[in-house]
């Protein structure tokens, strides 16, 4: 996605983990301006906001509301970090705001739709030749807590699945879901037999070892 060109100084970029891209500073520049983390939430959450405005006005607490929920509860960002991004949309001439029954209510604009409209054709676009960037940034940093990581990556995208298919993210059709749901049991039982396989494969070979902790081979002798 980057290189995606856009006016002013909007730039593209990838999140670690999923094709999300972020309306922001440049990446380089956002190292000067309070830091890469900061500027990729304010960048994150405009685009949510600019998702959320294209079906209805918003608001601060509405919008911090919908992330929490979209995120399963695990991050709820306060009026520090929701405000900065709502600014930011406004000095962009991305929305507009108006005072609606003693609070800020915020609305998309043409140039917004247009920047939205822009982003989600990039992005479809690089599905063709999608990068697993989490894959790269575990070789590149080696943490210590890379398993960890790894299963909450599954945890999170099974988590995500299991919402769409409960209607609780995305409208699809009921074709659709179904459709979904025997392409991700699909999935699951193949990643399963290579597991299982390969599981076998190292319960079968010399000194390993059962659930015990006895080895094979003193497993037979006994």
């Amino acid at each position: 996605m980057v290189g995606c060109e856009f006016p002013d100084d909007a730039s593209i970029c990838t999140t670690i983990d999923i094709d999300i891209v972020i309306y922001a500073l440049k990446c380089d520049r956002a190292m000067k301006h309070g830091g890469f983390q900061s500027q990729w939430r304010k960048g994150f959450i405009g685009i949510c906001a600019l998702n959320m405005m294209t079906t209805e006005p918003v608001y601060g607490n509405m919008l911090a509301t919908a992330l929490y929920e979209l995120s399963d509860h695990q991050w709820k960002p306060g009026p520090g970090a929701i405000y900065p991004a709502l600014h930011k949309l406004i000095k962009d001439k991305l929305a507009v705001a108006r005072k609606e029954d003693g609070r800020m209510v915020y609305t998309i604009t043409r140039k917004g739709r247009s920047l939205l409209e822009g982003i989600r054709t990039e992005a479809e676009a690089s599905q063709r030749y999608a990068i697993d960037f989490g894959r790269i940034w575990l070789s590149a940093l080696k943490p210590d807590n890379a398993t960890d990581i790894l299963l909450r990556r599954l945890r999170m995208n099974l988590s995500t699945v299991e919402a769409v298919l409960e209607g609780k993210q995305f409208a699809l059709s009921e074709s659709e879901k179904e459709y979904l749901l025997n392409q991700a049991l699909g999935e699951l039982r193949r990643v399963t037999g290579k597991l299982e396989s390969r599981m076998g494969r190292r319960a079968g070979s010399p000194g390993a070892k059962n659930e015990t902790g006895n080895t094979i081979e003193d497993r037979t002798q006994k």
